[in-house]
């Protein structure tokens, strides 16, 4: 039986120039020299294939075409693996085209989004050690409600306080909420609410 130490012994006892040689052959830089437009060109061939595959919709490539296209712009002469989470954050409060206003958290989150998906795929191709985006924050949205056309169109000629009170609360949709009712039902059986009323 051999010595479990013995082992431990003869590696450690192996020379520097074996340790030397093995990461030399074994290491590979992760951002090596990629450029951020040859990047992104890489990176929208392949989302024109998705699109191809079906994978992803006309208007999901357009929105990443224009997204990198801004981020090439942006970042012009600079390597995918020197970008830092600090110039993310500053390409993001940058205003859009002729606009001098920031843009909103919601538009902030949606490229914020496009970049993420780009680094991921950079990380997956070794341009870039880590994903800088992890470092950006995402923001919570309040999302906005409407009230669906059906219910409006239902709502002519019933109090108008049906559908909201004081409270912000709407007695309606809670009611129907309640006893199962969905908006694509309330839509099949309109013509039956309106001549029962």
């Amino acid at each position: 039986m051999v010595n479990p130490s013995a082992k431990i012994s003869r590696r450690a006892q192996l020379p520097l120039t074996f340790a030397v040689k093995y990461f030399l052959e074994h290491y590979k830089e992760a951002a090596e020299s990629m450029s951020v437009e040859a990047a992104i060109d890489e990176y929208m061939g392949e989302k024109t294939k998705e699109f191809e595959r079906g994978l992803i919709s006309r208007r999901h490539e357009r929105a990443t075409g224009l997204e990198m296209d801004k981020l090439k712009g942006y970042f012009t002469t600079r390597i995918v693996g020197e970008i830092s989470p600090d110039e993310i954050r500053e390409y993001l409060d940058k205003p859009l085209g002729r606009s001098k206003a920031v843009p909103t958290l919601k538009t902030w989150n949606n490229r914020r989004g496009y970049l993420s998906t780009f680094f991921k795929y950079c990380l997956s191709k070794k341009y870039v050690a880590e994903n800088p985006i992890l470092e950006v924050p995402k923001f919570r949205v309040k999302k906005a409600r409407g009230t669906a056309d059906t219910l409006y169109r239902f709502s002519k000629g019933l109090p108008p306080n049906l559908f909201s009170n004081n409270r912000g609360v709407n007695p309606l949709a809670t009611a129907f909420v309640a006893t199962g009712f969905t908006p694509g039902l309330i839509c099949q059986k309109e013509q039956s609410f309106l001549e029962a009323a």
